[in-house]
């Protein structure tokens, strides 16, 4: 059983490989992040930065929109 703060170590594996370029990584990271979290807004908005750098930009669109939205309803 998976408990959100489980995600926290793929979160900081995406921030670290992002900072290397290496966003293909980074998205994985964030990937695993949100299967065991799916409400973090924060790893939604760097798994978007990542697709922006990689050029995948209608899917960045999309998760920058959800995490502004999510942050908006916490605070």
């Amino acid at each position: 059983y998976l408990k959100p703060q489980d995600a926290q170590a793929d979160v900081v594996r995406g921030l670290s490989d992002a900072e290397r370029k290496d966003y293909e990584r980074a998205i994985n990271h964030d990937h695993t992040a949100l299967y065991i979290n799916p409400t973090e807004a924060f790893t939604r908005l760097n798994l978007g930065l990542a697709y922006m750098h990689t050029g995948r930009t209608e899917e960045a669109r999309a998760l920058v929109e959800q995490a502004t939205e999510a942050a908006g309803e916490v605070g």
